[in-house]
């Protein structure tokens, strides 16, 4: 448990020293509640995954190959650092 809280604080602080939850949205993988958004590079390498949880807002083709920052709930899934947003309104364009 400690292991997994110190990973997630140390993903953070790399998060924050690269430019905060942002990146190039370089690959989107839709599932059955919403969308991938693999920044930086395409998964499974990629640096920060955004979550757009909400199925009916999911049309996020127009971010891709932007630079994008998103606001939300940061945390890891299976090592990787992700942040979950529940509309469009909490990513934004660079």
């Amino acid at each position: 448990m400690i292991k997994a809280y110190s990973g997630l604080l140390i993903v953070v602080m790399q998060s924050v020293r690269s430019g905060g939850n942002c990146g190039v949205v370089v690959q989107l993988k839709e599932f059955g509640k919403g969308t991938y958004l693999n920044l930086n590079y395409p998964f499974p390498n990629q640096d920060l995954t955004i979550v757009a949880w909400n199925k009916s807002e999911s049309d996020v083709s127009h971010l891709l190959n932007k630079r994008v920052c998103a606001d939300g709930k940061t945390s890891l899934y299976k090592g990787k650092a992700q942040v979950s947003v529940n509309s469009i309104n909490q990513i934004k364009v660079q």
